[in-house]
C-alpha cells in the first residue's frame, strides 16, 4: 500500500500526495485510501482519534456555517390570508392575489394569461383555503380556515 513519506497519509498507485510529496510503495496488491480532512492541520495521531480543530492563525481554514435560530424569521406570512382569498376570488384571474404576497413575476403571468387559462386561478384559490398558498419569502399566508381544522 503506498504511503506518504511526508505525512503518512495512503493513496492508490504511484501518485503525489496533497503535499506533493511522492509516496512509498509498501504493497502493491493492497488499496487503501485515508483522507485527512482538517484544513490545513496535521493529521491526528493514531493513539488520538479526535479531530484537530484548525487555529485560528490558519489562513487554509474555512469559515464554519453560521447557524440561525428558527426564531429569527417568521414562519408564517405577515400578509392577512382574508385579503389574499378576497383579490383571488374577485380578482385572481388578473393576478392581484399574487401582487399582494409579492409575487410580481407570476402576478404578470396571470395578468397577460388570464389567470394562466384559469386553472392556476382555481388551483390558487383551493391553495388559499387549505393554506397551501405563500408568499414571495415561501412562508404560508395561514388564515381561519385552516386555525379552525387545527383545533
Amino acid at each position: 500500500m503506498p504511503i506518504c513519506s511526508k505525512c503518512g497519509g495512503v493513496s492508490e498507485g504511484r501518485v503525489f500526495g496533497f503535499r506533493r510529496t511522492p509516496f512509498i510503495d509498501n504493497d502493491p496488491q493492497t488499496v487503501n485510501i485515508t483522507i485527512h480532512n482538517n484544513y490545513g492541520a496535521p493529521p491526528p495521531s493514531s493513539a488520538d482519534s479526535t479531530p484537530i480543530p484548525p487555529s485560528s492563525t490558519d489562513s487554509t481554514s474555512t469559515p464554519s456555517k453560521v447557524e440561525t435560530s428558527a426564531s429569527a424569521a417568521p414562519t408564517v406570512s405577515t400578509k392577512s390570508w382574508w385579503v389574499a382569498l378576497i383579490l383571488c376570488v374577485f380578482l385572481g384571474l388578473f393576478g392581484a392575489h399574487r401582487f399582494y404576497v409579492g409575487k410580481i413575476g407570476t402576478g404578470i403571468i396571470w395578468l397577460l394569461t388570464v389567470g394562466f387559462f384559469a386553472i392556476g386561478w382555481i388551483a390558487d384559490i383551493v391553495f388559499l383555503c387549505l393554506s397551501k398558498f405563500t408568499d414571495k419569502q415561501d412562508r404560508p399566508i395561514v388564515g381561519s380556515m385552516s386555525s379552525k381544522r387545527a383545533k
